[in-house]
Parts: structure tokens; C-alpha cells; sequence
């Protein structure tokens, strides 16, 4: 059966940009995001309209060398002591290849004159073999490092995904064995949200390839299970709470499943999480830092490509997506995917722009989003005050985590990320209080859920053009030094690139505080004194 087209799906008029009725503000948040219409002789606003379907192509082709480095050699060129795959290192390593071979499959079907499209099409077919080796005759893999992992989702999705984009590497044994290995996936315990959708996908996808309607019968139930899991404000839960990269991923494969099938109780979750998403996008076009579990500054780009046209909503962040295009991680096969839903280029879409006083809280989550004429910021209450600070002038960030507590021969940290703290929250500011968590040594991140018996007070008080942080830690015991772990752009960077400088350091004692205000990136005041890391 041949494989559904999904970048013809959305090609009518009413999902048009230049339909009547089209515009770029997000609804429910009318004070923070506002049509660049309203500031056509704003020059600086301008300058990113243009930012077409096109850059998604151009991308591509600059990554094409990555990708084939990451496609790797024949596979009967491989130390036979290694056919089987044997660590989790090993597992991630297939799943690069097939997330690779994907990328250079798309390639090759978008930008066939390539002068070297015949050497990445016998790439992709050796990554395809590569993968088949992995399976036994039942669909089972062979390696029991693969079978425990949860990336064989990802890794069949991207295989599903190949096969579905590209028929001309469609041969009998390939759907044969991945309709084996479908139904062996199909038995596998629930997997993580964005792990969950992968595999909803992938089934979906996979029973047009093998003409199994019962796998299609068993996505549909799955899809169910997994929306029952989404909060109301629109996120998955993630290691207890939201994670935006990997809710980013969930929409993309969701997204997919939906132009596939239109299933209709797919729709109102999507929008769900869209609307989420929207109101943590930066100026520069990007997600996360430090409030967000794992700091990937990247998003998603295939699903508010694909559903372009359904929402306000995703129209901005379309063109948000585009604009970080050039800020994607190494592997990114949602930029291949976008290309695929955008050949038409909807380049009507203006580019939304930050602006005005907001103050929104997302309860649930914990997420608290402050933004002014002059900076956007995010804190993230289940960390302890982890704070995320993005000025306007475009060549500052601050990423500040928390404090860190030395002492002779432990280290105390307030970013713990486990929840239980004591939140106040005002206009303008936000307090936090709780249990410093121990931290394993030489590492800021917690190793231990255990409580301890000293605390913290973290206070943020947000004006109009600053940022004021006041940090108060009470110790049975006199601590050695308190550490500020403020990470600011330094000297050496370019614009826009985070590095860690100097921390704020103060003398330690049973009852420490020191306060610091930022303006327009810059430290503007502190109570503390500055000096060389001890890490």
C-alpha cells in the first residue's frame, strides 16, 4: 500500500495564512504577544519576517556531511564481535544512524539533483540493513540491551517515518520485518509521554505499510491512555512535571498522527499544548534554560509546521520555529519533516513580537512567566527559584539554577527539582523556601532526593527594567562558601551564548544572604564578592 502523503493534507484554502480572518496573536495571551501588523515601521521588528519555508531546506543541505559521518560504514564492515548491539551506548548509537538515515532520505527526496544523491541514497540503504540485522525472523531484537531500552520506539518511528516519506526503499523482506517488529512494539509495557507518542506513530504509520488494521486499532487505544495523562494546562508529565523539549517532540509525533488518521480527539489536546508551549517561546525564537528539566533551547518544528493553519497559535510559532532553525541540535529529523508540510512556504505569516507587562502563572506546573518592554523571564517554583532571564536587547541570557552550599565534605544544592517547596507569589515577585538537597561531589545537580535538615529562601522581585534575587540560607552548621550559580554570556562569547563566568561568592556561617539586581544583563549591584570558582 503505498505510503499517505501528509504534505498535501493541509493544502487548502482555508488554512491559507492569507485566508480571511488569519492572524498571528495568541489568544490567551493578548497582553504578551502581539501581531507585528500593529508595528509595520518598526525596522527591527521587520527584519525576521521573511523567514520562509525555505531556511528548513537550506539547513538541510549545510548538514548533510553530519549526517552521513552519523549514517556510519556498510555494515559488513563492522567488527563481527559487535553485530549485536550490547550497551546502552550502542543502542543510541543505532538510533542516531536510523535518525540520520531518515534526515538523508528527505534530503535526497526534496533536492534530487544533488550531485551526490546516489552515494546518501546507498547510505541510507546500508543504515536500513544495519537495522535489520538487529532482528530476529519473529520481529524480536536480537540484542537484549535494545529490548530493554525505551529508545526502540524512537528508533522504529524513525524507520516507520523513512519508509512513509521515501517509497523507494520499500522492498518485501524491509515491510516484513517491520510489521513483525510493529507487533512485537505493540505488546510492550507504556512508555514515557514522548516515547508513548512515537510509538503511537509509529504503529499508525506502520499499519498503512503492512495493511494491519489491527496495529492501527492498537494506536488508537494507546492514544487514548496517553491523553488521559495530559494536564489540563496542556503538558505531559515528564519526570513529575513539564518538560517543553520533550513536550515539543510529543507534539510532533502526535501532530503526525493526526494529519495521518484525523482522529478527531486528538484536536483539542494538540491545541492544548500548543497554547503551552506559546508562552515560553524567547524572543530569539527558542525554549528552555535552566527552568526547564533539560535545557534544551530548541523546539519541534514538524508539528506547528503541519498544523499551521488550524490555530492562531501555531501560526507564531510557525515562524518562531523557522527563525531558530539555525539553533537546532546535531540531530534534528523534525527539520526534515517540516520541509516535507512546508513546500508551499507560508511565507504570509508575520513574526510575533514580545511586548508589554504579563504576568501568567501555570499553577500545575509550578511555571511562572514575567515579561516587560524590556525582558522575558521564567521561574520555575518545583526547583527552587530556578530563573531563566532573556533581555530584549538580544545579547544577553541569564540562567540562574539556584545556590550552592560547600561545606568541608558535602555539597547542598536548591535546585533539587522534586517539588515540596513553600511558594509566595505576588505581582511583581516570587518566593520560594525549602530543604537544601545533597548534591554529589563536583556536580550542581542533586544526587540524592533526601532532605536535609538546612534551608533556603529564595526571593525575585521583577521591576520594569531589573531583576533583584535575594538568597537566604539558615545551617546547623557553619558552611564554608555560598556559590550563586548566575550564568551570564561572558567576553568571549557571541551574542546569544550562554557561559558560565564568575560566580558571587560570600563567606560562609550558619546564616548567609546575599542579594544581587541585574539590569539589561549586566550585574548591576551585589551584596557579595566576586573571586575564583572552587569547582
Amino acid at each position: 500500500m503505498a505510503p499517505v502523503d501528509i504534505s498535501t493534507r493541509h493544502r487548502n484554502e482555508q488554512h491559507r495564512p492569507d485566508a480571511p480572518g488569519a492572524t498571528v496573536a495568541i489568544e490567551d495571551a493578548p497582553s504578551l504577544i502581539e501581531s507585528n501588523s500593529s508595528r509595520a515601521n518598526d525596522a527591527e521588528a521587520s527584519r525576521g519576517t521573511d523567514a520562509d519555508a525555505s531556511v528548513y531546506l537550506e539547513q538541510m543541505r549545510s548538514r548533510v556531511p553530519e549526517w552521513a559521518r552519523a549514517a556510519g560504514p556498510a555494515p559488513w564492515l563492522i567488527d563481527s564481535t559487535s553485530a549485536q548491539l550490547r550497551s546502552n551506548d550502542d543502542v543510541e548509537a543505532l538510533h542516531r544512524r536510523m535518525e540520520a538515515a531518515l534526515a538523508l532520505a528527505i534530503v535526497c527526496e526534496l533536492d534530487p539533483d544533488r550531485p551526490d544523491v546516489a552515494v546518501l541514497r546507498e547510505l541510507v540503504r546500508v543504515s536500513l540493513l544495519r537495522w535489520q540485522i538487529e532482528l530476529r525472523s519473529d520481529g524480536l531484537p536480537r540484542s537484549g540491551a535494545l529490548r530493554r531500552s525505551p529508545l526502540h520506539a524512537v528508533i522504529a518511528s524513525n524507520v516507520v517515518l523513512l519508509l512513509c516519506e521515501t517509497t523507494g526503499f520499500q522492498t518485501t523482506l524491509l515491510l516484513r520485518d517491520i510489521a513483525r517488529h510493529l507487533r512485537w512494539l505493540a505488546r510492550r509495557r507504556p512508555l514515557t509521554p514522548w516515547l508513548e507518542s512515537a510509538r503511537i506513530c509509529a504503529l499508525a504509520d506502520g499499519a498503512v505499510l503492512a495493511g494491519d488494521h489491527a496495529l492501527r486499532q492498537q494506536a488508537r487505544a494507546y492514544l487514548a491512555r496517553l491523553l488521559k495523562r495530559q494536564n489540563d494546562e496542556g503538558w505531559f508529565p515528564e519526570c513529575g512535571g513539564p518538560d517543553l523539549a520533550l513536550l515539543s517532540l510529543t507534539v510532533d509525533a502526535l501532530a503526525r498522527t493526526h494529519c495521518q488518521n484525523e482522529w478527531p480527539e486528538l484536536e483539542a489536546p494538540l491545541e492544548r499544548s500548543l497554547t503551552f508551549l506559546s508562552h515560553f517561546v524567547r524572543p530569539d525564537g527558542r525554549l528552555g534554560g535552566c527552568f526547564n528539566p533539560s535545557g534544551v533551547i530548541s523546539m519541534g518544528m514538524y508539528g506547528v509546521e503541519v498544523l499551521s493553519g488550524s490555530s492562531i497559535d501555531v501560526r507564531g510559532l510557525t515562524l518562531l520555529a523557522r527563525r531558530g532553525a539555525g539553533h537546532t541540535p546535531q540531530f534534528d529529523v523534525s527539520l526534515c519533516l517540516a520541509a516535507t508540510c512546508a513546500r508551499d512556504g507560508l511565507d504570509a505569516l508575520r513574526v510575533p513580537v514580545l511586548t508589554g507587562s504579563c504576568h501568567k502563572r501555570f499553577g500545575n506546573a509550578g511555571w511562572s512567566v514575567f515579561a516587560t518592554e524590556r525582558y522575558f523571564a521564567v521561574v520555575n517554583t518545583r526547583t527552587g527559584g530556578s530563573v531563566h532571564v532573556t533581555w530584549h536587547n538580544g545579547t544577553v541570557d541569564l540562567d540562574d539554577p539556584g545556590v550552592t552550599v560547600l561545606f568541608p565534605h558535602r555539597m547542598l544544592t536548591s535546585g533539587n527539582g522534586a517539588g515540596g517547596c513553600r511558594v509566595e507569589e505576588g505581582e511583581g515577585s516570587v518566593t520560594v523556601s525549602g530543604f537544601l538537597r545533597r548534591a554529589g561531589c563536583g556536580r550542581l545537580r542533586p544526587s540524592s532526593q533526601r532532605l536535609s535538615h538546612d534551608r533556603f529562601r529564595r526571593e525575585i522581585t521583577f521591576g520594569e527594567t531589573s531583576i533583584r534575587i535575594r538568597d537566604e540560607v539558615h545551617c546547623r552548621l557553619p558552611c564554608q562558601t555560598i556559590v550563586c550559580q548566575s550564568r551570564l554570556p561572558s567576553d568571549e562569547v557571541s551574542p546569544n551564548v550562554p557561559a558560565w563566568r564568575v560566580p558571587i561568592f560570600v563567606d560562609g556561617g550558619r546564616h548567609v544572604e546575599v542579594t544581587r539586581t541585574y539590569r539589561e544583563g549586566e550585574l548591576a549591584s551585589s551584596d557579595g564578592r566576586e573571586g575564583c570558582t572552587p569547582f
